[in-house]
């Protein structure tokens, strides 16, 4: 694939987040466009679109369901009249209209073919129904146990994850049993067995699974939560697709960690969500407060989240705060980022291509001056040369965006300048907060100038220098 060296980062509002990879930095491709922090959203999590475009949110500590719309996110199921000591909707069984229906903190969620809803009510150990606006109970009890059978006589403990297969047969992660069961068309509910193609071996062995997704190929993943693990089964067998098997503690879990790199070396910390798109696997990694991708080249990356839990605006330094939901729709990776009670979205075909980018920093000769690469040359500069503030480098507003191929033009009445690239506009206020002034030049944070330009830049941590990529 050609590449040309020119800077980049996406235009999608100042808003938020970071895409990183241990050892080398890449920067934000997050929509916020559909950045909904919804009045009255709490904890949301497991996410999902019916055939009709529809998008359904498990509103978890609200005990709903609700819709993603164009008005904003609408509740859709459940009864929300009362509140606990907490402040929190109390939670019930009951089962009827959707208006009057409740829920006691349903954590996924998932569309057949017909547009029928089945929810793992978590709290409530029962997966429910709603079809044609009604709530019906098509499994458990409201007692948690581990009873296979028909209806409610089966039981499940804290059920977590919920998918369904082509042929209609629902499959739930069944944490607090460590297993995943099945749920045909008729009501009954069995165990899936699963086994260790090597005699003795315990990868079939699940630690609380979290959630699993059948991909385009009907192979099942599942996020073994509780051993750090991505596991998939193909015709029965279980193996590791990404992170180490090691020994649980006294505490019954494997030791958590976030490493990225190759699969047989990458960790995870108690991942809550898994999606698999265009051969690409989609993790939400919860107490890491990231998401991560398990490329098809073996490696695990990225690409949204700094590892620590936050909200914070600024491109550098965003974060999210125990996302625990993912979908993709319509090209974009939706995520319930559960503690910033938001909804979030990755444009995947900026994702896709920047997996492919080679944006290794060029070797330099050592220099105290901050270093700009465009088109494999240093720019050069004249008198207005970066300079760093408080550990923030600045740069040359004119002199980047002319090197870039971008046009300035300033407009003395309002003291306003305006930068033009491929039908993308930048003005700012020269006086702004974020625009430092110098000898008369004006100078940026340049992930700032490049995301409202379309941009990719990548940072040496150490020297500044800068390494300006355009996708092809």
């Amino acid at each position: 694939m050609r590449k040309k060296l020119i800077t980049f980062i996406c235009l999608f509002s100042l808003l938020f987040s970071a895409m990183a990879v241990q050892g080398e930095e890449f920067d934000p491709i997050i929509d916020l466009e559909l950045n909904l922090e919804a009045e009255g959203l709490n904890q949301p999590q497991g996410l999902c679109s019916d055939a009709n475009g529809t998008i359904y949110i498990a509103d978890t500590y609200n005990n709903t369901i609700n819709v993603l719309s164009a008005e904003g996110i609408v509740k859709f199921a459940g009864l929300t009249d009362k509140k606990d000591i907490f402040g929190f909707y109390q939670g019930g069984l009951v089962d009827g209209n959707k208006e009057t229906a409740r829920f006691n903190r349903p954590r996924d969620i998932v569309a057949d073919s017909e547009g029928v809803l089945y929810v793992a009510d978590t709290e409530n150990h029962v997966i429910r129904k709603i079809e044609n606006d009604i709530v019906t109970t098509i499994a458990g009890n409201g007692m948690p146990g581990y009873i296979n059978g028909l209806n409610y006589k089966s039981k499940f403990n804290m059920p977590s994850g919920i998918t369904i297969d082509e042929n209609g047969i629902l499959y739930v992660a069944d944490t607090l049993n460590n297993a995943i069961r099945t749920i045909d068309k008729e009501g009954n509910v069995s165990t899936l067995i699963l086994k260790s193609k090597i005699d003795g071996a315990q990868v079939h062995s699940l630690n609380e699974p979290s959630d699993l997704c059948f991909d385009s190929e009907g192979i099942l993943y599942i996020l073994d939560a509780g051993n750090q693990l991505v596991k998939k089964v193909t015709e029965g067998y279980v193996e590791i697709v990404a992170g180490l098997e090691m020994e649980s503690g006294n505490d019954g879990y494997v030791e958590d960690d976030y490493i990225d790199g190759n699969v047989n070396e990458a960790k995870f910390s108690f991942p809550k969500s898994i999606v698999v798109h265009d051969g690409n696997i989609y993790v939400a990694d919860t107490w890491n407060h990231t998401i991560r991708v398990i490329k098809k080249d073996q490696q695990v990356v990225t690409i949204a989240g700094n590892g620590e839990p936050g909200y914070e605006s600024d491109i550098r330094g965003s974060s999210l705060n125990g996302p625990s939901g993912l979908m993709v729709y319509d090209g974009k990776l939706f995520v319930s980022d559960r503690w910033n009670d938001e909804i979030k979205s990755i444009p995947l075909e900026y994702g896709a291509q920047i997996f492919d980018l080679e944006l290794a920093m060029p070797k330099l000769d050592d220099s105290d001056e901050i270093k700009v690469i465009i088109n494999n040359e240093v720019i050069v500069y004249d008198n207005a040369k970066p300079y760093s503030v408080d550990e923030s480098a600045y740069y040359p507003i004119r002199i980047i965006s002319e090197s870039l191929g971008a046009k300035v033009s300033y407009d003395k009445e309002t003291e306003t300048a305006t930068i033009n690239y491929k039908n993308r506009e930048y003005s700012y206020w020269i006086y702004a907060d974020n625009i430092m002034l110098n000898n008369s030049r004006s100078y940026i944070n340049i992930r700032e100038l490049a995301t409202n330009l379309g941009f990719f830049v990548t940072i040496d941590n150490e020297t500044k220098d800068v390494l300006i990529t355009e996708i092809p």
